[in-house]
């Protein structure tokens, strides 16, 4: 199906197409955007490898040139107690949680450059025009990315997730131990006390996956670490996740050799500190994730110490930003500014049994603050 929007702009739904269709239109697309490395062909072509999403894909062009590209899954029920309540569609999402349990952040459509509000808009304006579905789900997305998506044609934006993103500015930081002269005291005397515990352990070792294989075997000594701190189940690790797994494996073996994939493990002697990994794209680290054994000491702050040894080190390695994405974990506040709230949304059209949930849902919050 295909329209034409204002402006110019026509829309059009591809059904189930073809990996090499997208990549085609992705990769063409990607050059010619300065989207976050979540949009980009890395992620987007690895989720598709290993997830099998079954998704159309939106495509928005002007003048006959691409300038927005999404992928729509299949409309799913969402059920509450068995009943069925609403047709869901995801973007750039599976909607099958073990699935998306490598947690997509900056969503939204894919756009070119300059066209990104009212390509947006059209895309918007398109789907609400196609039958089958009744809640568009778009997460996590900055909030001034979701505000394009706002449009009269939905009655309620429901926030299912919230948070304050939180990154560093590391073009401030480029003379040795800047970084850490900018913390507050309280912070500064945390990693300074921590470093020197540690060092009684033995040298300082930052030892960064040099190989594809060298990152691979870090990610297995990561496995474990992160199980433990974080359980199992898809609101827990997501390494008890055999999915989960096998698309950071296939992410790094992709990535790796075009300098996108950064795996750290930080030791003082022989006792390791960490682990971290992350992702580097346009001048920017992602913080994804990291393992810290278990310490009874509570003078020591092993994740504190680590970031703040990383964020020199990209700092003077030419690096503008050191970004911690949502989460609301107090180190963050510590070694980053807050930037923008980011949140996962539903997008719902008015249907009868979507107000009467939404309707049973404010009850419940106002008997909740009247408790």
């Amino acid at each position: 199906m295909e329209n034409h929007a204002s402006d110019g702009y026509r829309v059009e739904l591809v059904s189930s197409p073809s990996r090499s269709e997208v990549e085609e239109f992705w990769c063409d697309l990607q050059g010619r955007s300065d989207g976050k490395f979540f949009l980009s062909w890395l992620w987007i072509g690895t989720w598709i490898d290993v997830m099998e999403p079954a998704f159309d894909l939106l495509v928005v062009r002007r003048s006959d040139v691409v300038v927005a590209l999404g992928c729509l899954s299949k409309p799913l029920w969402r059920k509450r107690n068995g009943v069925p309540i609403c047709r869901q569609v995801f973007l750039n999402e599976t909607g099958d949680a073990s699935r998306d349990q490598q947690w997509i952040e900056y969503n939204g459509f894919l756009t070119a450059n300059g066209h990104k509000e009212k390509a947006t808009e059209a895309a918007v304006n398109y789907l609400l025009a196609l039958p089958g579905w009744d809640e568009l789900v778009v997460g996590v997305a900055c909030e001034s990315e979701l505000k394009l998506f706002d449009n009269p044609g939905f009655f309620h934006k429901h926030i299912r997730w919230e948070s304050t993103s939180h990154a560093t500015d590391l073009t401030k930081f480029t003379a040795e131990s800047a970084f850490l002269s900018s913390l507050s005291r309280n912070a500064r005397h945390q990693v300074r006390r921590t470093a020197r515990l540690y060092e009684e352990y033995g040298e300082q070792r930052i030892e960064r996956a040099a190989t594809v294989d060298e990152a691979l075997v870090m990610l297995d000594e990561i496995a474990p670490m992160h199980e433990e701190r974080w359980g199992s189940g898809w609101l827990g690790s997501g390494f008890s996740n055999p999915r989960f797994v096998h698309f950071h494996k296939l992410l790094i073996k992709s990535g790796f050799s075009e300098g996108k994939i950064d795996v750290i493990r930080i030791r003082y002697g022989a006792e390791v500190l960490g682990y971290f990994y992350n992702i580097l794209f346009d001048s920017r680290v992602y913080f994804y994730l990291s393992a810290l054994p278990r310490v009874e000491d509570n003078r020591l702050k092993p994740g504190l110490l680590g970031h703040s040894l990383l964020i020199e080190r990209y700092a003077l390695a030419g690096f503008e930003s050191y970004d911690f994405m949502g989460g609301g974990e107090s180190y963050k506040d510590r070694l980053a500014s807050r930037g923008e709230t980011v949140c996962r949304v539903a997008f719902q059209r008015p249907r009868p049994l979507l107000r009467l949930e939404s309707a049973l849902r404010r009850s419940k919050n106002l008997l909740d603050r009247n408790q």
